[in-house]
């Protein structure tokens, strides 16, 4: 599939350690984005992004 899309792209012929490069850089980014979108869900389920002190936000509008 990485063959395909790299063809397709119009990349030129790549070494063993190009695809093994191509082939980590491609899964360790799919891995820190499931990582941190899962970070995020577990935050706002918890309740974490509630507790923040914004009273020295300067964007806040005082109630």
């Amino acid at each position: 599939m990485l063959n395909v899309a790299w063809s397709l792209m119009g990349g030129g012929d790549l070494t063993l350690h190009g695809w093994i490069a191509l082939t980590l850089g491609v899964v360790g980014t799919v891995l820190l984005t499931w990582v941190l979108m899962a970070l995020a869900f577990k935050s706002n389920r918890e309740g974490w992004d509630d507790r923040v002190d914004n009273r020295l936000d300067p964007g806040r509008e005082d109630d």
